[in-house]
């Protein structure tokens, strides 16, 4: 679950604009279609995670500014260690996200609202893409009790999927432990700059992968940051150490799950 991530956290209504958004939402209530979804790592100096928390909650922050443009959902932001923050979006759409960010930028350029204020961020690391959406209409009782138990075992699937990897990592163990949650085509993507870097098809080609990881990380070092779990795809952040090094990894490893099964694994360095 891990590639360079995440160029990660993302991130004027003139009548015509009212309009299209009008149509936009008309259109949704009928069918749904994907939202996008931004996820934004901030590498920054030590110690200033509280700081760039803090400072993300006044008034006229970035997030807050971003939360009010068009096509906001949800934001949640998150502390992964004392140098390090995570912002997870959700929008309409792509096109929203960009007009947002750049709208966002020109107002606080021009207002020159950072110019007096300490310069906390390193770098930013970005993830992205669409998440998939239930598309539900409302009909007859019977119709909406229906859908309600759906919702409510996708739910609980997610749930559990996500809690099977919070104990699965937090206790180490490997995943060939478990060969009957992954799926006959169950595939790995490593990311550079790990040197084991590369796409890996079926359980056997990631077993052969462990002497090379257990020669390669500091296991002793391993704390885990966080889980996170959105439908079918559950996200996992760690810390880890590396052997003859002082160096410490930070992965976000991507789990995608077909029902109660692992599909797909991609791991990302944040560092």
């Amino acid at each position: 679950m891990t590639k360079k991530v995440i160029s990660i956290l993302f991130v004027t209504c003139i009548l015509s604009a009212c309009n299209s958004n009008k149509i936009k939402q008309t259109n949704n209530k009928m069918d749904k279609t994907n939202l996008y979804k931004a996820v934004l790592v901030f590498n920054l100096t030590k110690g200033s995670a509280d700081e760039e928390l803090r400072r993300s909650n006044e008034e006229t922050s970035f997030p807050n500014m971003l939360a009010k443009q068009q096509g906001f959902i949800e934001m949640e932001l998150v502390k992964i260690n004392e140098e390090k923050t995570m912002s997870i979006q959700t929008w309409e759409t792509e096109q929203d996200w960009w007009t947002a960010l750049e709208t966002v930028k020109n107002i606080r350029e021009k207002s020159g609202q950072d110019s007096t204020r300490e310069n906390i961020l390193v770098s930013r690391e970005f993830l992205n893409g669409y998440i998939k959406v239930r598309k539900t209409r409302k009909q007859s009782d019977e119709t909406n009790n229906s859908i309600k138990t759906t919702e409510t075992k996708s739910s609980d699937l997610t749930n559990s999927n996500k809690a099977f990897l919070e104990t699965l990592i937090s206790n180490r163990h490997p995943l060939t432990d478990y060969p009957e949650r992954v799926t006959e085509d169950f595939v790995v993507y490593l990311s550079a700059p790990l040197p084991f870097a590369g796409k890996y098809l079926g359980l056997n080609e990631y077993y052969a992968l462990v002497p090379q990881m257990i020669e390669y990380y500091d296991y002793s070092k391993f704390k885990l940051l966080g889980v996170y779990a959105d439908d079918n795809i559950v996200f996992v952040t760690i810390q880890i150490g590396l052997k003859h090094s002082e160096k410490n990894l930070i992965l976000c490893e991507q789990f995608t799950f077909k029902e109660d099964r692992i599909k797909e694994l991609r791991t990302f360095v944040f560092n």
